[in-house]
């Protein structure tokens, strides 16, 4: 047993030096292509939380890590985002996107893009999706984003944003979901959720406890209350 947790301990140290120095390259400032006056920038992050929830369905209820890196280069971005099981030392799921963000107004944005979904440890097949987004910032920062997986889900997938930053307590944002035959048969509302945050900036890293609370609307999907800890360089 002390062994086990031994080699999970390392497993975590290694993630977290590995997205360190990540950070530290993100902090460093703009990078620069030999022959471009684009600047290129690097952000890295890494989630710890106590379940794996997606769109509503949880798939691990056991602890897991979640690094996040991001490159961007004026209006395009890429993304990889990796999900890796704690207790079972798994890595389950690794995701790849190309996007594009555009402020074609002083609050209006528009957003749209392509992600892979690969898992290396296989529940599933990997899929793809295309997803279609805009917001406007101001009151309550709504903000809609639709998901369409031509792949092994078929179907469509709408996420409702609103939230708020206050200056004292925590930062709250909601959100309402629909489901257009995504992973599942008909179509409604699937949940919705409450996320309380807050951010405390710490020697150019960010800590970010947050708590989630979903609220099922629908007999696909479970209500479910799951937290954790993110870490942003």
């Amino acid at each position: 047993m002390v062994v086990k947790m031994k080699r999970i301990l390392n497993r975590i140290a290694g993630y977290g030096m590995a997205f360190l120095a990540a950070g530290i390259l993100s902090k460093a400032g703009p990078v620069y292509a030999q022959e471009s006056k684009y600047p290129v920038n690097l952000q890295a992050s890494i989630d710890v939380l106590d379940k794996n929830v997606f769109r509503g369905v949880t798939y691990s209820k056991k602890p897991v890590l979640q690094p996040n890196i991001r490159l961007t280069c004026r209006d395009f971005l890429a993304n990889i985002w990796l999900n890796t099981n704690i207790i079972e030392q798994k890595l389950t799921e690794v995701d790849y996107t190309l996007g594009y963000n555009k402020k074609p107004g002083k609050r209006a944005n528009l957003s749209l893009g392509y992600t892979l979904y690969t898992f290396p440890n296989p529940f599933g097949d990997n899929t793809q999706e295309f997803y279609l987004g805009g917001g406007l910032e101001g009151l309550l920062n709504p903000n809609f984003t639709l998901f369409g997986d031509f792949d092994q889900g078929k179907g469509f997938y709408g996420e409702l944003s609103l939230g708020h930053e206050f200056k004292s307590g925590p930062n709250v944002n909601a959100k309402l979901h629909y489901n257009w035959s995504y992973f599942r048969e008909g179509s409604g509302l699937s949940h919705g959720i409450v996320v309380f945050s807050k951010s405390f900036p710490f020697k150019g890293v960010t800590l970010s406890p947050r708590i989630t609370l979903a609220k099922s609307l629908s007999n696909d999907f479970k209500n479910e209350i799951f937290g954790g800890l993110n870490i942003s360089f």
